[in-house]
């Protein structure tokens, strides 16, 4: 088998590249870079130009300089709508091949199977079961609904944020400019019979202008957390509206000035949005999450599926596979984890008469006890901070930034030395009421780690819940531990501020 795969996407606007290290059942993103040659515009007589063909061929032996620098690679370059389209496809198509060399595959896809590649991306990232996933590339849209994670139907449609750009907003921007390009959208929209069965359902978005609106809503709201916060970012219909309205009274050079778009994606970014204007007018929808995982991950997890041996590319569970990942990657103790996860959700379960916290705020606490270790990796000396920045900069896909950062959190609290954590510095995801629930959270899972220490191996718990105190006895091999045991002082000082109860450990 090989040790990397090579993804290579010759888009209408850019190229790009990815490059997976494959081991031990996993794929790891060793390096990643980006070329636009916009490959689409002043597609004269349906022909692609040959400046754009040029520029792409640099963007390629350029990638493949990169390439050489690893062992053993497949490499997989696709094409998607310019290609599809261009007259002169074919010609260029060999002048490719011969810069990519024999190891590698290339295919001009069709757009169906460009939105087949686009639904692996997203439901291999994100929890959500049900949605309408929308790509807005340069030259071409495509739509797919997914219900219960499959794949229901799907459609390519002939514009993108080039080609409308070129046709309704080449000189200036009016409001006739963009209700003609609406106009123009939804007439293609009300052609999809099956869109119907998307009402109400929430939008999945991908494509670098949908991704620009994005920033610019975390940057709006001072939200700073990682490259990876984009990801599984919810706007709401009426931020997206704010955004829209915004973006349409702007030229492009104060798009890049003031709302920080970069310079390759500000001219074409009202383009790239009327779509999914459309798009939300129709399903009647009140979100939009965000996915940076498409078109080039959908062709990763196929090709390494396939490279295992796995009968479906599709992940059955994409939290729990992250999880798992990250517990490798750190050499976690997996035992002594499940165990402590046990025992903080045996203790989140019968207290829950005194917290009211619900199932959302139980699975966080569950993800958190199976990564309150990992920091270990780095050093056991503060290993609670450095699995408290770790589990923060991971990708655990199925959470959003505001899950992910209570997670890590929550595992920075599970030790008796206090987690320097300033929440203003995140406002934006922890207000007052989530940051109580919060220290609760640790002091359970602190509980749960410093039992599973003294009494190890043991999975339960028992409660007896009185007016000044919480008795817990300690269950191992159904069978009550003999040996008395009291929390730590800063346990019993954390739990009494939140709960109004000491907690003795019997």
């Amino acid at each position: 088998m090989q040790k990397h795969i090579a993804i290579i996407d010759i888009g209408s606007r850019s190229v790009k590249l990815e490059i997976y290290a494959l081991k031990d059942g996993t794929h790891k993103l060793m390096f990643k870079a980006s070329e636009p040659t916009f490959l689409g515009r002043n597609m004269q007589h349906g022909e692609i130009s040959e400046v754009a063909m040029t520029a792409t061929l640099d963007a390629l032996r350029t990638f493949k300089n990169h390439i050489n620098n690893y062992d053993e690679v497949k490499i997989y370059a696709i094409a998607t709508a310019a290609m599809r389209i261009a007259k002169n496809a074919r010609t260029f198509s060999q002048e490719i091949l011969r810069v990519l060399g024999d190891n590698a595959e290339f295919e001009i896809i069709p757009g169906e199977r460009e939105a087949y590649y686009d639904y692996l991306g997203a439901v291999n990232t994100l929890s959500i079961r049900d949605f309408l996933l929308i790509d807005v590339g340069g030259a071409s849209t495509e739509l797919a609904l997914v219900k219960d994670r499959k794949l229901i139907k799907s459609v390519s449609l002939n514009f993108g944020s080039l080609s409308i750009t070129e046709r309704f907003f080449r000189d200036n921007v009016q409001a006739h400019n963009i209700s003609e390009a609406e106009h123009s959208v939804k007439q293609e929209l009300d052609k999809i019979d099956w869109l119907k069965d998307a009402r109400g359902l929430p939008i999945v978005g991908l494509g670098s202008s949908i991704y620009a609106m994005g920033k610019y809503n975390l940057q709006r709201a001072m939200c700073r957390l990682g490259n990876v916060t984009l990801h599984n970012h919810k706007i709401l219909h009426s931020t997206f509206n704010f955004i829209y309205k915004l973006i349409s009274k702007t030229m492009p050079e104060v798009r890049r000035d003031k709302l920080g778009i970069s310079k390759g994606v500000a001219d074409v970014v009202l383009g790239g949005l009327v779509p999914l204007k459309c798009v939300f007018d129709i399903i009647n929808t009140r979100r939009v999450y965000i996915s940076l995982y498409g078109l080039r991950y959908g062709v990763l997890t196929e090709k390494f599926a396939h490279s295992i041996g796995l009968i479906s590319p599709i992940e059955p569970d994409v939290t729990s596979s992250s999880v798992l990942k990250l517990q490798a990657k750190t050499n976690c103790d997996i035992e002594h984890a499940e165990n402590v996860e046990a025992l903080a959700l045996n203790l989140f379960d019968q207290t829950s008469k005194l917290h009211y916290m619900g199932d959302r705020y139980r699975s966080l606490l569950s993800i958190a006890a199976k990564l309150h270790d990992c920091g270990a990796f780095v050093q056991y000396n503060n290993h609670h901070l450095h699995s408290f920045y770790l589990i923060k900069e991971s990708e655990i896909f199925g959470l959003n930034a505001r899950d992910r950062l209570i997670v890590a959190i929550i595992a920075g609290m599970h030790r008796k030395e206090k987690l320097k954590f300033n929440r203003w510095k995140y406002f934006c995801f922890i207000d007052r009421n989530t940051y109580k629930h919060i220290k609760s959270l640790g002091v359970m899972l602190g509980i749960a780690e410093e039992t599973s220490r003294i009494a190890g191996g043991a999975r339960q718990l028992k409660c007896n819940i009185q007016q000044t105190a919480i008795l817990i006895d300690i269950v191992k091999n159904n069978e009550k531990l003999i040996q008395p045991y009291q929390a730590t002082g800063e346990h019993r000082k954390l739990n009494a501020s939140l709960f109004g109860r000491n907690v003795l450990i019997k």
